[in-house]
């Protein structure tokens, strides 16, 4: 349910302007901004989409009466492309990597042994993976 609001939000914030320009985080305003890291954080605990939870229809009302409407996977498409949400598409509509699901398994045996967040930093393992289990890198 969280995704499908974070997705609405980033949807009406960008519009369909998303397909006629680039799209540079360091301009846009710091709600969007937070969207955007808000989506990038919680794709690095999920392991995958159930296909069917993104599946829904986007409007956006313009002030001069026109609606405007877009199915929710070519708008995922779309932000996952242009490098936007770069990894809500392979959550979404492919299957997770293995790096992915390594560290979640790492990070999950972690939390069940009560060793998060520290633990991650006592594990054998160089400082570049480390931050990458403690899903503090994509």
């Amino acid at each position: 349910m969280l995704l499908r609001h974070l997705i609405r939000i980033l949807w009406a914030s960008l519009g369909t302007e998303i397909e006629d320009s680039s799209w540079d985080t360091t301009v846009v305003s710091s709600t969007l901004n937070d969207v955007w890291l808000c989506l990038r954080f919680l794709l690095r605990e999920i392991r995958q989409i159930p296909v069917g939870e993104l599946e829904f229809s986007l409007m956006n009302f313009d002030p001069g009466g026109f609606t405007i409407t877009s199915n929710s996977h070519n708008f995922i498409r779309s932000v996952s492309e242009r490098g936007i949400v770069p990894r809500l598409m392979s959550r979404y509509l492919e299957p997770s990597d293995l790096r992915h699901l390594c560290r979640l398994d790492i990070h999950d045996a972690l939390n069940r042994n009560w060793n998060l967040p520290f633990g991650v930093f006592s594990l054998p393992l160089p400082k570049v993976l480390q931050r990458y289990v403690n899903l503090s890198e994509d």
